[in-house]
């Protein structure tokens, strides 16, 4: 059949079979040729890139490991190992669950079981893990996965990055606001707290009083006014020293604002002074209430002698849209006062003003 040669017979049914037949098996021959040489291109190019791979793996600058489905480490970079602290050898070793900090591991393996079920294709959460030094530090985790042919899971691909920095910074932050929160506090109450008797002062009455004023305009209601003041304190003072002069100064105004209604206000106008505000009580209820204010300091035991209070009040009841002005009301109620004082003390005098405005 190599013959250049001009054949003189022609091809019998034999060598037509031959012929076909070492057709075939060149073309197979050419055709696994093919195969072999695709097959080698293939191999050389998973190759290829699972080097791509493994060099990204093991030069990252995030953690990165690889976990098996009962929670063992299968393989970690160096980029984890430096982040925690531990030897490779050591964290092939031991399952995640031994590093991870008790309060995060339920919600971590709650997100892992939803992944595994294929609820979600990842999750991503900020844990802690304890470190090689004995300190927690905080970590995001991401956690991807990658299954076997019959859907089982093969391994969890994790990647992890330290944000122990940041966190250290927002907890530090929160403090300092904290901190501040409690500056603030301390700072309001000392702008509106008497420091002596721990009640409110001249200010934060002020503050109650006009708020109740804008009330009044909108729905008008009965509003009072009183103001009390400690008989011959100077004598008590004079008699038992300053020292005992304070205790009684915080004994009455702790008497008083445990005797009002839990709607009433009461503050340290000045020295011996004290000034309420009685919402919603027209002039009988405000005499009631301030019989009850004189006789619980006149009750009191605790001083060293019976301490006494006169009150000056003035009731109120303003027409819609009317404001009312405190030193209008001041001068009423002081006045009142003056005529306790002047009508023997430890008593009440109570006067209804029919226009504030006048």
């Amino acid at each position: 059949f190599s013959s250049t040669q001009v054949r003189a017979m022609s091809f019998s049914e034999d060598d037509y079979e031959f012929i076909s037949l070492m057709a075939e098996g060149v073309g197979s021959l050419i055709e696994m040729n093919l195969l072999i040489s695709e097959n080698e291109m293939v191999i050389s190019a998973l190759r290829k890139n699972n080097d791509i791979l493994e060099d990204i793996f093991k030069n990252s600058t995030i953690g990165m490991a690889l976990v098996a489905p009962s929670g063992l480490w299968i393989k970690v970079n160096s980029s984890l190992t430096s982040m925690l602290g531990y030897t490779e050898e050591h964290l092939l070793s031991i399952n995640f669950q031994n590093i991870t900090h008790p309060d995060d591991l339920s919600t971590d393996l709650k997100q892992l079981e939803a992944l595994s079920r294929g609820d979600i294709p990842f999750y991503q959460l900020e844990k802690r893990y304890l470190a090689a030094s004995g300190h927690y530090i905080w970590i995001l985790l991401s956690v991807s996965l990658v299954r076997e042919d019959n859907g089982n899971v093969k391994y969890y691909i994790a990647q992890i990055q330290s944000v122990d920095e940041r966190k250290r910074m927002e907890v530090e932050l929160k403090k300092q606001k904290e901190e501040l929160h409690k500056v603030n506090i301390i700072l309001e109450r000392m702008a509106t707290e008497d420091s002596l008797t721990e009640i409110a002062n001249r200010r934060k009455f002020m503050l109650w009083f006009e708020s109740e004023m804008t009330r009044v305009a909108r729905h008008p209601v009965p509003v009072s006014l009183a103001i009390a003041d400690i008989d011959f304190f100077k004598s008590y003072n004079d008699s038992y020293g300053h020292q005992e002069g304070d205790f009684a100064l915080k004994n009455i105004a702790r008497e008083l604002s445990y005797t009002l209604r839990s709607q009433d206000k009461v503050a340290r106008f000045g020295g011996e002074e004290f000034i309420m505000l009685f919402p919603e009580t027209d002039e009988k209820g405000c005499f009631l209430a301030c019989e009850r204010l004189r006789k619980s300091v006149e009750n009191l035991t605790s001083l060293r002698r019976t301490v006494t209070i006169s009150i000056g009040a003035v009731t109120f009841h303003p027409k819609e849209g009317e404001l009312v002005h405190f030193d209008d009301l001041l001068k009423v109620a002081d006045s009142k006062l003056y005529e306790a004082k002047r009508s023997g003390r430890n008593q009440v005098k109570v006067v209804y003003l029919d226009n504030p405005l006048k």
